[in-house]
């Protein structure tokens, strides 16, 4: 019998932290006390035992928000509820049910009243179209499309709701015969069609951003985009959403090409009707910006690094390098640091770094970026000894940072004139040739050609041979794919 009852008292303690609990710890201050007001109103503590109902909520509000499981005992709360009654777990549970149900209620209503008041509205209209009060239907059609009108973005959701009005309204002209409904219904096609449009671009963007849509592997949905694309050329290239999303995923969808008239005209739909578009889209659309620019530059336009490194400073000031909570990505922290060094803004590179040392995520070791960008950081200062200590002391776990580290050891062995430099060059080129299973081939072939250059430079025969130099540097601008170039190029210079 007594362990009948331990076994029920732990499952009541389960029940409320997995149904109950767990949504009211979530809940801020003022919104218990809104959802004080609902458990006390008979309209919505409609269930069988209201009373009690209440009494459980009065019971468990005290120790919001943490909501301490040691400090809620069971017998407790039970006797609170049923005074004078023997414990039952069953009777409990079947309150807490009831409560459940008020706070679901409750969310319901807290997620209506703050969507700005289009779901007011929109009931509305939905309500007295059923209802035929025509009057009444035109005046809250009046108020959502005055709210539709005062909307900040033009974005999927708000064709959406422009959708409904639309169809609200064609459905009420069919009820009166009115052969307003047949225009009406091209307006309502069209709504539907700009939400379908956005919408389709928006995940697609998200995903060639991510680049995972060569993960897919469906022909298909290619072809679809391709069709959603040429919708969008057609149709509704004035509508800014659209407009920005097409040339962005244009940039994306076709590398292969000379872009730079998309480019373009992307930054002067950003310029003209940035306000049109929501923060999210912004972050999309720049994260293909730089994107584009970088694989300009992977594929050997140098001049594509100053227009990066712009991009990175206006898109840090404007918010739209970052996370949620004001993170950024260990990707973009990289890339940020590593073209405003490859330009010598090592001041800017080194401050940018401290800054977003202990914010930086979607990495398995952030310290382990924050290190190595110190060290590059140095290096570019030509403060050998601090490169020295960071790389010694820090084992870098991911394969990037294995690569960079090793070649930065070659570079700093380079600087200093070690002895150690032959035989640590003869390593990297033997560990990069250990990765071909791992790495792709476009990660293999510029550690490859900048371990073939080193070699070649470091060559005695290099030494004072002017011709060979030159040969050298003609090999560097023809190899489109080269890790450390600006660094190579700068060392055959010197050489002349």
């Amino acid at each position: 019998m007594v362990k009948k009852l331990w076994f029920n008292l732990i499952n009541f303690l389960k029940m409320f932290q997995t149904k109950l609990i767990r949504i009211l710890r979530v809940l801020k201050y003022d919104e218990v006390k809104q959802l004080e007001q609902l458990v006390n109103t008979a309209l919505f503590n409609d269930g069988s035992r209201p009373h009690k109902t209440r009494a459980l909520f009065n019971v468990l509000v005290k120790f919001h928000p943490e909501f301490d499981s040691k400090s809620i005992e069971k017998s407790k709360v039970f006797y609170k509820i049923f005074p004078g009654e023997e414990f039952n777990s069953s009777k409990l549970d079947k309150v807490t049910t009831e409560l459940v149900s008020v706070v679901r209620k409750f969310i319901f209503l807290h997620c209506s009243y703050t969507n700005s008041g289009h779901d007011f509205w929109l009931s509305q209209v939905r309500f007295f179209r059923e209802r035929k009060l025509d009057s009444e239907f035109r005046y809250v059609v009046e108020q959502s499309e005055k709210m539709q009108s005062e909307t900040e973005f033009r974005d999927n959701e708000y064709f959406l709701r422009q959708f409904a009005i639309e169809s609200e309204k064609f459905k009420h002209f069919v009820t009166l015969g009115d052969k307003k409904a047949d225009i009406n219904l091209a307006v309502t096609i069209k709504q539907l069609d700009l939400y379908y449009v956005i919408t389709k671009l928006e995940y697609n963007s998200y995903l060639l951003v991510q680049s995972k849509l060569r993960y897919l592997g469906s022909l298909q949905s290619l072809e679809m985009l391709e069709e959603v694309l040429r919708i969008a050329k057609n149709n509704f290239m004035d509508v800014p959403m659209i407009a920005a999303y097409y040339c962005a995923y244009e940039l994306w969808f076709r590398r292969g090409q000379n872009l730079d008239e998309y480019y373009q005209r992307l930054k002067i739909v950003l310029k003209e009707n940035g306000g049109a578009l929501t923060p999210g889209a912004f972050k999309t659309i720049h994260n293909c910006m730089r994107s584009y620019q970088t694989f300009k530059y992977n594929q050997g336009d140098t001049n594509s690094l100053k227009e990066l490194f712009e991009l990175f400073k206006s898109h840090i000031s404007q918010g739209t390098c970052y996370q949620f909570e004001n993170n950024i990505l260990a990707e973009t922290t990289q890339n940020a640091i590593t073209v405003a060094l490859k330009l010598g803004e090592t001041d800017w590179a080194l401050n940018f770094l401290e800054e977003h040392r202990h914010r930086i995520v979607g990495a398995d070791d952030p310290e382990a970026i924050y290190e190595f960008n110190l060290a590059n950081c140095h290096f570019h200062k030509g403060e050998y000894a601090v490169v020295e200590h960071c790389l010694a002391n820090y084992n870098y776990k991911e394969m990037f940072y294995k690569l960079a580290a090793r070649r930065m050891e070659i570079k700093l062995y380079y600087e200093t004139s070690s002895p150690l430099l032959d035989a640590r060059l003869a390593a990297f080129k033997i560990f990069v040739h250990e990765q071909k299973t791992i790495l792709p081939p476009d990660k293999i072939a510029p550690n490859n050609h900048f371990a073939d250059l080193m070699r070649q430079i470091i060559a005695p025969k290099t030494l004072g041979n002017t011709t060979r130099v030159k040969k050298l540097m003609a090999k560097l601008v023809e190899q489109k794919a080269v890790a450390e170039r600006e660094w190579l190029q700068q060392k055959l210079e010197e050489l002349l």
